[in-house]
């Protein structure tokens, strides 16, 4: 594995040598780049779906919040968005997305930072697409007390709500905020919070996938969201 890395991304040798693990995965019939301790793409089926998904805006700006291995920040790039920001908080996701739009040719495109949300955002930065795949799972007051991981859990959406406070002053005009979601979400939960901010979610695709575990088959339903704030007369068909 660590061959493919050499082959491919030759200046960055130093860079990935730092590592004792460094994985080579493939998805969606490209090869990428994974570092220990980073989200693992094929964990997360939506990860898959979202690039042939999102509306990028070609000629535009993107802003993808929690890059992880910056799969659709690449995505973005190769769809002609001219500048791509793409956020996480983990310093080795933010070096693994910087590591992956160099292996893809698109490191002059994709600038990845370290941040808190728009923490690494400057007020005056406006973007034409923001999308974040966020951290859905909403897990049970027992668990939410342990040192859970943030890729995976979000106790009472508060994270959420956070980036919903945030994300709207970094639209330009007509711009769009898109995120993605999953049944195994709560969705309930994502709509109180959404209602209760007077922003109305429609659906924009949508798969389901199926899951064999040991409690037997299970299915999961992913969609592709838009949120506004919409207009009087203006609203588009309420999605979930």
């Amino acid at each position: 594995m660590r061959s493919i890395v050499r082959a491919e991304v030759k200046e960055l040798i130093a860079s990935v040598d730092e590592y004792d693990d460094v994985e080579v995965i493939k998805l969606n019939g490209d090869f990428w780049i994974l570092l220990k301790g980073v989200y693992d793409p094929k964990e997360d089926p939506g990860v898959g779906l979202y690039p042939g998904w999102v509306p990028f805006p070609a000629g535009g700006d993107f802003l993808e919040m929690g890059c992880g291995t910056g799969i659709v920040s690449v995505a973005a790039a190769r769809a002609g968005c001219r500048r791509v920001t793409a956020l996480d908080l983990g310093p080795e996701a933010v070096r693994n997305a910087r590591l992956n739009a160099h292996l893809h040719g698109f490191l002059d495109v994709v600038h990845a930072r370290e941040s808190d949300l728009f923490s690494a955002v400057d007020d005056d930065e406006y973007f034409d697409v923001i999308f974040w795949n966020p951290p859905y799972l909403n897990p049970s007051d027992d668990l939410a007390t342990d040192n859970i991981h943030t890729a995976f859990y979000d106790p009472g959406y508060l994270i959420l709500s956070r980036f919903l406070d945030s994300a709207w002053g970094h639209l330009r005009p007509g711009g769009r905020l898109l995120l993605g979601f999953g049944s195994d979400g709560d969705v309930e939960l994502l709509r109180s919070v959404t209602k209760r901010a007077g922003i109305h979610i429609s659906t924009l695709a949508e798969s389901t996938r199926e899951y064999e575990t040991i409690q037997g088959q299970v299915s999961i339903d992913y969609w592709l969201l838009e949120l506004t704030l919409p207009r009087a007369g203006n609203l588009p068909p309420h999605g979930i």
